[in-house]
């Protein structure tokens, strides 16, 4: 499943996997962000996740946090760059999202 969601399922969809994020992961926008850095180049920008900038700063530094991810301050001049840690996590938040999307909006 590619990203921006909302472009590629119906509101009610979004809405309903960002509420079982929530429930989950404790974050309404924490899989979202874990499937665009998957999907995203090894290094990559803040914005590059495509959802508002406030709930992502909190769920990448906790990522920085758990050893996902390297921050890069001061690599990149005044911008926000970080650094995709291989790990089985990437693939897996995939899977997770493309399962939430499937039974929330089943094939026909």
């Amino acid at each position: 499943m590619n990203l921006p969601l909302h472009k590629h399922v119906s509101p009610y969809v979004l809405e309903r996997l960002r509420e079982q994020t929530k429930k989950l992961y404790g974050n309404r926008h924490r899989l979202e962000v874990a499937v665009a850095v998957a999907q995203a180049n090894e290094v990559f920008y803040l914005h590059a996740t495509g959802i508002e900038d406030s709930p992502v700063r909190s769920i990448l530094r906790d990522m920085v946090d758990a050893g996902l991810l390297r921050d890069l301050k001061g690599k990149r001049g005044s911008a926000k760059f970080y650094e995709r840690i291989a790990s089985p996590y990437w693939p897996a938040a995939e899977l997770v999202l493309e399962d939430f999307v499937n039974v929330l909006e089943p094939q026909a």
